[in-house]
C-alpha cells in the first residue's frame, strides 16, 4: 500500500539537516570533533590525533574507526608459554593496540553523539524558529510534511507545545504492550484531522528516543542503552 495521498499531495515539504539544530545549541560535525577531543584527552597510540590531522570530520572518524575495529583478526593472541603453563600474548602488539583503541574511541564517540543530541535545552526558541514558517505553509494546506536527518527531538518538542497540533511519526500506541510501536500504516492510512494541524514527521536517521527490541521499533525516553543486549538504539550514525 502506498503512502497516503494526503501526505503525497502537500504543496510544500520541509527538509531539515544538521544546520537546522545549530540555532538550538547543537554542534555541527567539525565542532563536535573539536569538543570530543577536548573532553577526552586520549593518549594511547595517537590514533585519534593522526586521523584528525588528515580530516577533523565526524563522518570520516566514524568510518575509519569502524573499519579498523572490524579487522578483529589483527587482535589475535598466541600462546608463548607451555601447555602446562599457558601464556597468552598479542600476536601483533602494535596492531592489536590500534584495533582495541579504535573500538574504545568509536564507542565513546557514539555515546557522546547520543548524549549531545538527545534533547533540546532552548525549547523557547522552537516556536520562534519554526512557527512563522509553518503559518506561511498553512495558507495552502493544514498538513505539514517534514523530513529530517537529525536525531534530536526539536520537531516533537515543538508540536507538544502547540495545543492545535498533532504529530504523525510512524508510531501507534499498542494497548497490549503499553508501548508506542512503529508501523508503516500510520503513514499509509493517514487522514487529516478536521480540528488539528497535522505534522507528518519522517526521521530518516532514527531518533534518540527510538529503540529496537524483539524485532520491533519502539519509542520511549531518550536513555542511552550502551551495550544493553535487549535494547538497541535506532540511529544511523554519519557515513554508516
Amino acid at each position: 500500500m502506498p503512502i497516503s495521498h494526503e501526505i503525497l499531495s502537500v504543496p510544500r515539504i520541509l527538509f531539515l539537516g544538521a544546520g537546522a539544530s545549530k540555532f538550538f545549541g547543537k554542534m555541527l560535525m567539525g565542532e563536535f570533533v573539536s569538543h570530543f577531543r577536548e573532553s577526552h584527552p586520549f593518549q594511547g597510540t595517537g590514533l585519534l590525533d593522526a586521523m584528525c590531522a588528515k580530516s577533523e570530520d565526524l563522518e570520516f572518524l566514524l568510518e575509519e574507526l569502524e573499519s579498523i575495529r572490524s579487522k578483529d583478526y589483527l587482535d589475535s593472541v598466541i600462546n608463548t608459554g607451555t601447555p602446562e603453563a599457558p601464556r597468552r600474548e598479542a600476536k601483533w602488539k602494535e596492531t592489536n593496540a590500534l584495533v582495541q583503541e579504535a573500538g574504545t574511541l568509536v564507542d565513546l564517540l557514539k555515546k557522546d553523539i547520543y548524549l549531545h543530541y538527545r534533547s533540546i535545552n532552548n525549547t523557547e526558541k522552537l516556536s520562534a524558529a519554526y512557527m512563522p514558517l509553518l503559518r506561511q505553509f498553512s495558507r495552502d494546506a493544514r498538513e505539514h510534511v517534514i523530513f529530517t536527518t537529525n536525531y534530536d527531538p526539536a520537531i516533537e518538542d515543538l508540536v507538544s507545545e502547540q495545543e492545535t497540533f498533532r504529530i504523525i511519526d510512524g508510531f501507534a500506541h499498542n494497548a497490549r504492550s503499553h508501548h508506542y510501536v512503529w508501523t508503516r500504516s500510520e503513514f499509509d492510512d493517514f487522514k487529516p484531522d478536521p480540528e488539528l494541524t497535522s505534522v507528518v514527521l519522517f526521521k530518516l536517521h532514527g531518533s534518540t528516543s527510538w529503540f529496537r527490541n524483539k524485532g520491533r521499533i519502539t519509542k520511549g525516553h531518550p536513555v542511552f542503552a550502551g551495550d544493553d543486549a535487549e535494547y538497541k538504539q535506532v540511529l544511523i550514525y554519519p557515513a554508516m
